[in-house]
């Protein structure tokens, strides 16, 4: 898969085994809501799948803050102060390297407060200062899932978004950190 605007890198095993030995990074997760933990399991498989690697102690996390459960059930009010307090991340201090992830596109609005328009707009409320705390990013998943996101969500709710989205997320995320 090519867009028209840029170059994907997909990152083969050979590549993410020099990656992680070249930059000492230990084998990463992914942390937040639901979503990211389909996430995890894939960014585990890729790691986990990588045969003999000399692994390093610097700890990475691909996270989204869990933002789909704050956009459900936080008021903008709330999330812009979790996000200037940094309550957003408190649960995640204690890694070296962090990239957030934005997405993937709300097709379905499951829960009253759990629109694109929302998502969009806690985006713009925490980016600057998520950026200013030193997290890589954002990964921007929207696009890439507006397609497929009815059809290739786990739950059928337009929400859980796997399938080819979320391996073409996965190469976008190790792009922050290896490239």
């Amino acid at each position: 898969w090519r867009p028209w605007s840029c170059d994907l890198r997909l990152y083969s095993d050979a590549d993410l085994k020099k990656c992680v030995e070249e930059k000492g990074y230990a084998k990463p997760e992914a942390r937040g809501d639901s979503i990211m933990q389909f996430f995890n399991q894939y960014v585990q498989m890729r790691f986990g799948g990588l045969g003999n690697v000399a692994w390093g102690d610097k700890t990475v996390v691909f996270t989204n803050f869990g933002l789909t459960h704050s956009v459900w059930h936080d008021s903008d009010e709330e999330w812009r102060e979790r996000v200037e307090t940094g309550v957003y991340a408190k649960k995640l201090e204690g890694y070296d390297v962090g990239v957030w992830v934005f997405g993937p596109f709300m097709a379905a609005e499951r829960e009253s407060g759990c629109t694109a328009g929302r998502f969009r707009r806690f985006r713009e409320i925490g980016e600057d200062k998520i950026k200013e705390d030193g997290w890589l990013g954002p990964v921007d998943w929207v696009g890439v899932s507006m397609a497929l996101s009815a059809e290739m969500s786990t739950a059928l709710d337009g929400m859980h978004v796997v399938g080819p989205s979320m391996k073409v997320l996965f190469h976008m995320a190790v792009h922050q950190i290896c490239a």
